[in-house]
């Protein structure tokens, strides 16, 4: 049975850089409580104009050229995103236009937030082991300063909120220790309404009305201490899972790749599993929370700045909105 393998990275974050001064007074906090309360020292805003979809381009072509590939040589594409370039088609469709693909390769998009990179390496990994594709291109495009939310109320998001896009090839191997070697994915329902965008709400007819914008819908609500919790237990409990059907510890671990959810949870999760901080991967001090685009960016520079070796055991979890979340075990 097939494998999904690593075959080339790519990434992209904007040039603007946010330092948390920048934004303090807008959230009326300081940029202290920022850097305490989430680990953020600065983060990447994209161009006002600057589409998702372009966004992803600039991480493909990346992944591209560092595989020697066309992007006709791709199979099948997977786009991850919470905030794709238009309410439909998605994600995927933008960027084949954007790209100028000339065939008819097939792409799709999925919706699961900040999980959607361990998500969509999973369907990756499932389509190749059915042999239906040999490559796939797993792209996470996120633009979540379109969704900022200013002043008091906004703090424990928008002070967290960053852009950027990831990209990861994936080629289907036939050596069992290599690639992708399992998927653990979750979903609870229950808590969708803790932490979301409800928008323009599909229940409301019109669905955009005066009416409609002044209930403050287009803004992300969080609750903060309910995510928090959950994130880290749920996380703990997914990589256990994952840990314990792979027959390995955490000592052989090479490197782990959480979710840029917040700093406080990754070093929750980091102590309670006893992962030494050197293993982990702190790129929210950067980019902050780039929702699905966190991991694959985080694994591009990894293996860009030779962080990252052929044969590395990499962990990835996640979590978001949803709640969804997973990991996945993977060899470099």
């Amino acid at each position: 049975m097939a494998r999904a393998s690593i075959l080339s990275t790519g990434s992209y974050v904007p040039e603007r850089i946010v330092a948390n001064d920048e934004i303090a007074a807008k959230l009326e906090t300081s940029a202290d409580w920022i850097l305490d309360h989430t680990g953020v020292k600065e983060r990447r805003y994209a161009r006002p104009d600057e589409a998702p979809a372009e966004m992803a381009a600039a991480a493909v072509n990346r992944a591209l050229e560092a595989a020697g590939l066309e992007i006709s040589d791709i199979d099948f594409m997977v786009a991850a995103t919470e905030h794709p370039d238009f309410y439909f088609p998605g994600a995927a469709c933008t960027l084949q236009e954007y790209m100028q693909v000339d065939t008819n390769v097939g792409a799709l998009d999925i919706r699961a937030q900040g999980a959607g990179f361990v998500y969509a390496l999973s369907i990756a990994d499932t389509m190749m082991a059915a042999g239906l594709y040999k490559k796939v291109l797993v792209v996470c495009p996120e633009k979540n300063t379109c969704w900022l939310q200013w002043g008091e109320d906004g703090r424990n998001t928008t002070s967290v909120i960053g852009d950027g896009a990831g990209a990861v090839i994936l080629q289907a191997s036939d050596d069992p220790s290599a690639g992708v070697l399992s998927c653990d994915l979750h979903t609870d329902g229950r808590y969708a309404h803790e932490f979301w965008v409800r928008g323009d709400d599909n229940r409301y007819q019109p669905r955009i009305s005066h009416e409609v914008l002044e209930l403050d819908w287009q803004d992300t609500k969080m609750n903060d201490e309910v995510v928090y919790q959950h994130a880290v237990k749920d996380m703990v409990a997914t990589i256990r899972t994952t840990m314990d059907a792979n027959n390995i510890g955490v000592g052989d671990i090479d490197r782990f790749f959480p979710h840029q959810i917040n700093r406080r949870v990754n070093e929750a999760v980091a102590s309670e599993l006893e992962v030494p901080f050197e293993k982990v991967d702190f790129s929210i001090e950067r980019y902050g929370n780039t929702a699905a685009a966190s991991i694959p960016i985080a694994i591009d520079e990894a293996i860009r700045g030779g962080e990252c070796k052929k044969g590395d055991l990499l962990l990835t979890a996640a979590f978001g909105a949803g709640f969804m979340w997973g990991s996945a075990l993977l060899r470099a």
